[in-house]
């Protein structure tokens, strides 16, 4: 049969044939000289397909990388991170001491100067002051409550460089559990201290009025209202009354109130009411 007497479909049958053909051929003698050829020469040529491979069918898997972060950084963020937030408040200036006597601390709790502080070391009258980033302002008392807690504000003078405070956004200490690590914050100077969760539990932080001896009422003492604490493995000195207890987040979880010698810790979610009922009276 003369090729001129094909139609298309054979043409083009004939072409594949002859093509599949000569890819063998060329197979067959191209791992012949492979075999053949020195070794310098087969490794550059593997080289070369190698390369070519990924150019035409690049690698899309994507490197995970692991990064470890120690408690210890945690630690010492969330330190740096409160301790700007620390004020200390002064009583009013005496012959002795002109810049005014040092009461204890406190701590901002808003960027307007709002201060949290422990309410027996201010009677509520009177002139007091407060140190913020080595500058002393003015503090205007705002109220206390009868559980000890007690609200100020600083006030900025109309020259001031700055024009808010730095403070530290409050947790939701609901969500708090057994076995969190904490930091104490506190001391005239900066005294830290590490503890854990160990639950909740609750106190009275009102105290029962004085009865005389033969002169109980009838029913007995009145029950005094009990309020949510956070109960922890932390063992405080009077210098950390006032200041915050913070997550490893950074963020305040409790409040510190020393009471005869023992450390009492609110939660933040109680103090969020009597901040914002104390300030609007104020």
């Amino acid at each position: 049969m003369d090729i001129k007497d094909l139609n298309k479909s054979q043409l083009i049958l004939l072409a594949i044939l002859v093509s599949f053909v000569v890819s063998i051929a060329t197979g067959i003698t191209t791992v012949t000289l492979m075999q053949q050829a020195p070794p310098p020469v087969t490794q550059t040529i593997n080289r070369v397909v190698q390369k070519t491979i990924e150019t035409v069918i690049p690698d899309t898997t994507q490197k995970v990388q692991t990064i470890i972060i120690k408690e210890e950084d945690l630690v010492v963020d969330a330190i740096e991170k409160n301790s700007r937030a620390l004020v200390l408040v002064k009583g009013a200036p005496t012959e002795e001491d002109k810049d005014g006597p040092t009461l204890g601390r406190g701590f901002l709790v808003s960027a307007t100067g709002l201060v949290l502080m422990d309410g027996r070391i201010i009677s509520g009258d009177g002139k007091y002051s407060a140190s913020y980033n080595n500058v002393t302002y003015e503090a205007e008392f705002l109220g206390k409550d009868k559980n000890g807690l007690a609200l100020m504000k600083l006030i900025l003078p109309k020259d001031s460089k700055i024009k808010s405070f730095e403070f530290t956004a409050f947790s939701d200490s609901d969500k708090a559990r057994a076995g969190q690590s904490v930091i104490a914050l506190g001391g005239v100077g900066l005294d830290i201290a590490r503890g854990t969760i160990l639950g909740f539990g609750e106190e009275s932080l009102v105290e029962a009025p004085p009865v005389a001896e033969g002169d109980q009422p009838a029913g007995g003492l009145p029950v005094l209202e009990k309020i949510k604490t956070l109960n922890t493995n932390l063992t405080l000195s009077r210098s950390y009354s006032g200041t915050p207890v913070v997550d490893l987040d950074g963020s305040v979880l409790g409040f510190v109130l020393i009471r005869d010698s023992k450390t009492i810790i609110i939660p933040v979610n109680f103090l969020r009411s009597f901040i914002d009922n104390t300030q609007i009276k104020g």
